[in-house]
């Protein structure tokens, strides 16, 4: 039994030792990579396995529910804030214009922002009142009604 206890213990170790070894390089990424995409995905990818299996060598080692209840949390918190932070991450640089356009491929959200201040400027452009103005857009909001 004593043996299996020391097999956990160093199973655990050798998770935590991961994930922090995935954290430092998640922070290094963050600090070399020159494109704010790289640095988004050092920050989302390294983090989010690097978090789980400290996580998951915390519960190993400490072998309680209480401890195991809590790793879950951590990792399922996790789980939902990364993508959500490296999104917020990527918006903010968009609209900042803090990347470099050659790096896109296809830049979508260009086409998308230039369709909406296309719409808006034909809208204030066409409608003479504000009461026009509202009817179009509730117009546009609804268009299955007659």
């Amino acid at each position: 039994m004593n043996t299996f206890l020391t097999v956990l213990d160093f199973i655990g170790a050798a998770l935590m030792l991961g994930g922090a070894i995935f954290l430092l390089i998640g922070g290094i990424g963050l600090i070399t990579l020159n494109d704010m995409y790289s640095r988004m995905h050092a920050a989302a990818k390294p983090q989010w396995l690097g978090v789980f299996l400290i996580a998951s060598g915390t519960a190993l080692s400490m072998r309680t529910w209480q401890w195991l209840a809590a790793a879950l949390l951590m990792v399922i918190l996790q789980t939902l804030s990364a993508p959500v932070g490296a999104h917020m991450m990527a918006r903010s640089a968009y609209r900042n214009q803090d990347f470099d356009p050659a790096s896109l491929v296809k830049d979508e959200l260009a086409e998308d922002i230039k369709a909406e201040e296309d719409r808006r400027a034909a809208m204030l452009h066409c409608a003479p009142s504000t009461a026009e103005a509202a009817q179009i857009r509730h117009e546009q909001q609804d268009p299955d009604r007659e």
